[in-house]
């Protein structure tokens, strides 16, 4: 009878820590979107710092740069490149 007890309280707990785990009704966040960003530097493509490395000067390795372009115009370049929409106004997505 005394296993009997043991089972049952064994299945009563494992139940309890499920319903806590998955039964709540929170929802969770999405870890983030990606925004295209661009900005205008003075040279060009070739003789510059890639974008990636100008991106993450500037915003961090937590906007995580990736799929960057460069363009040349002239005696400048513009760099676009997805970051984190948290640091970019948000209207462009990648």
């Amino acid at each position: 009878m005394m296993k009997v007890g043991r089972i049952l309280l064994a299945v009563g707990i494992l139940f309890a820590l499920f319903n806590l785990n998955y039964g709540s009704d929170v929802v969770q966040k999405d870890d983030f979107k990606f925004c295209r960003q661009s900005m205008t530097l003075s040279g060009n493509c070739q003789n510059s710092p890639t974008c990636f490395t100008v991106f993450n000067a500037k915003y961090g390795a937590s906007a995580t740069t990736h799929n960057c372009n460069c363009q040349d115009a002239g005696k400048s370049h513009t760099c676009s490149c997805c970051i984190n929409c948290d640091y970019t106004d948000g209207k462009t997505p990648c």
